[in-house]
């Protein structure tokens, strides 16, 4: 008996554990299947051109950008020049007019992205630089420009470009950032652009300590800052030689979190933003991704790489891009922020932008800037003027969004932007934006399981209710036939008159089986 006890019990606990699983079940498939439903809702642009329309917001989910809709997406377009240096040389904010209609020239050629280099001087308003066009007039003009640049539809990287230490005025480029000043510019720029989640914040242009060769020192000087002797070993004209104090990366990230920005902050690798693995270092790398071993903190983990490929840098070709660049992509989402070439042809260029887009990588071209030489053929690199060695990568005869014809760069580029759209694989869905994982190896098509959330959900609720239903049916039929034994036990022994005079009636009865049916009805 107690054998058939316990039997019935496990038989019983198993059918209710069932029951509850495929209920389980059937709620989680069906409540998927609504949520999947949700998120797929989301339409995908499937044309390139913007439309005109305000930017969506953007951040890093493990080594891509994505969108306010969790959709994957590169940057593509230009480096919006002259904010950098006409304002220290009293030429004006730009060396062309920021405004609404600009930013639609700029649209026009499909950019999703404008690099906007900032002067130091100008911002703060500091070291002679001119009144009419630093402190707050600066400071207004490039938050107008950036508003026109979004409401067209465009990200905005602002960078910051030309910087000097103490009184020296910012006139230049340095070695790297400086703490008597650098400091407090991204304090005061990231409070200015902290509610605007369409911006993005690069630190400082080309680091260039150690020159060609850095050193671990100059990596480490790079990360936590140090005492340096800016000698003018670059040769650029006007170079004021100073030792001063720089500000590394950390410090400049912190600066920024502090005011409470949590937008994608990109840093530059040395050797001018070109070699982040430190391919070139003296003496080598050890082995290490430089970039990689010295990695900022980022306590809103939202860094990305800045990096400038031209074709007379020492990573110049998709071999070195490969060791260098590609290394660092499949960690953080890397933005190529310039590219050009100087030789009046095009062969380096296309090749950084296929590159690029076969490995999802972010590009900006160098510059949107006017033909300064006015030539009617194209002057190259073996032309020793200070102008004429850009000319190629001048992408404007004019502002009104013209490319300048007398080059052959400006037509491929503006070609490859118009023919290019800056999402990724349709702008697919992350599963998770906390995800480290390299997705760009992951297919955007989803499974039969995926798309069938609802039916499976849908057949363990009907096996649910099949199971209740022919429980509920065996335990009343069981209870009938209980009932029914009862009735013809109760007619199988007759009381007489006389209760000590009970007596069997001829009917045969199995005590043996009466217990055993009595057990199974209690």
């Amino acid at each position: 008996m107690t054998r058939i006890v316990s039997v019935k019990s496990l038989h019983t606990l198993f059918n209710l554990i069932l029951i509850v699983v495929l209920a389980v079940g059937s709620i989680y498939f069906i409540t998927k299947q609504t949520t999947t439903s949700s998120t797929s809702s989301v339409p995908s642009p499937s044309v390139p051109a913007n439309n005109g329309a305000a930017v969506s917001s953007i951040r890093i989910a493990g080594n891509h950008f994505i969108n306010a809709n969790g959709q994957e997406i590169k940057l593509i377009g230009v480096d919006a020049t002259g904010t950098e240096d006409a304002c220290i040389q009293n030429a004006g904010f730009s060396w062309y007019t920021l405004n609404n209609a600009q930013a639609k020239y700029i649209a026009g050629w499909h950019a999703d992205a404008v690099r906007v280099p900032l002067n130091e001087d100008c911002w703060l308003g500091i070291n002679g630089s001119p009144a009419a066009y630093s402190g707050a007039a600066y400071r207004q003009q490039i938050e107008q420009w950036v508003n026109d640049l979004n409401n067209n539809g465009m990200y905005v990287i602002l960078d910051l470009h030309w910087t000097a230490p103490a009184g020296i005025q910012a006139n230049q480029q340095w070695p790297m950032a400086d703490s008597d000043h650098s400091l407090t510019f991204w304090q005061q720029v990231a409070q200015a652009f902290k509610n605007d989640h369409a911006v993005l914040f690069d630190v400082f242009n080309e680091p260039f300590l150690g020159n060609r060769t850095p050193t671990a020192s100059n990596w480490a000087c790079w990360l936590n800052g140090c005492s340096y002797n800016n000698n003018c070993l670059s040769g650029k004209k006007g170079c004021t030689p100073a030792i001063y104090q720089t500000a590394g990366e950390q410090q400049l990230i912190n600066v920024i979190r502090q005011t409470g920005a949590t937008q994608p902050i990109e840093i530059s690798g040395l050797d001018w933003s070109n070699d982040p693995c430190g391919l070139y270092m003296k003496g080598g790398n050890g082995g290490n991704c430089m970039i990689l071993k010295e990695m900022p903190h980022d306590p809103a983990n939202q860094l990305a790489l800045s990096s400038h490929l031209y074709y007379t840098s020492e990573c110049h070709t998709l071999n070195c891009f490969n060791k260098d660049q590609l290394i660092v992509s499949k960690k953080i989402p890397v933005v190529i922020d310039e590219f050009g070439e100087k030789d009046c042809k095009v062969s380096f260029v296309n090749a950084v932008m296929n590159w690029a887009d076969q490995n999802q990588i972010s590009y900006l071209a160098w510059s949107w800037k006017t033909d300064s030489i006015k030539s009617s053929t194209c002057i190259g690199s073996n032309i020793k003027s200070t102008n004429g060695t850009q000319m190629n990568q001048e992408l404007l005869s004019n502002y009104n969004g013209g490319v300048n014809t007398v080059a052959p760069e400006p037509a491929d580029i503006k070609a490859h932007l118009l023919a290019t759209s800056w999402y990724l694989t349709a702008a697919k869905t992350l599963p998770s934006a906390n995800s480290s994982s390299n997705l760009s190896a992951k297919n955007s098509q989803t499974s039969w399981l995926d798309n069938h959330h609802m039916l499976i959900g849908e057949i363990l609720a009907a096996m649910a209710a099949i199971i209740i239903v022919c429980w509920v049916i065996i335990g009343l039929t069981k209870r009938r036939k209980g009932l029914q034994t009862s009735s013809r036990d109760g007619e199988a022994i007759q009381p007489t008159a006389n209760p000590s005079e009970t007596t069997l009636t001829p009917k045969t009865y199995d005590l043996k089986e009466n217990k055993s049916d009595n057990h199974r009805q209690d």
